[in-house]
């Protein structure tokens, strides 16, 4: 697995999704783009999506505790919104036609 070009451990990937969205100067406009090659192993695929998704559930619970002092959940939906709207989930998912080292490569 690779971001911005290089090697990553899945086990790092949430903190590192949750460092970009929180230190995004501009999160109405970021996106966590996800390439997937075809040869990918489709419990790779689960990973990658469950750190992204928990990446966000974290950054929306901090938030939610500092404005609401309870967790996002708890929220009621008009809080939910705002907070949504301050931590907007934009996950870009596609599939790199290439394939083998030479296609993550270039990545």
């Amino acid at each position: 697995m690779r971001v911005d070009g290089k090697p990553v451990d899945v086990r790092r990937l949430q903190g590192m999704v949750e460092k970009f969205v929180a230190g995004c100067p501009d999160r109405a406009t970021h996106v966590v783009s996800i390439k997937m090659l075809p040869t990918s192993k489709y419990d790779d695929y689960f990973h990658v999506q469950d750190a992204v998704s928990s990446a966000y559930t974290s950054i929306r619970n901090s938030a939610a505790m500092g404005i609401y002092h309870k967790r996002y959940v708890e929220c009621e939906q008009y809080e939910r919104k705002k907070i949504d709207k301050l931590y907007p989930q934009r996950v870009m998912e596609n599939l790199n036609e290439e394939s083998g080292q030479d296609a993550a490569d270039k990545e």
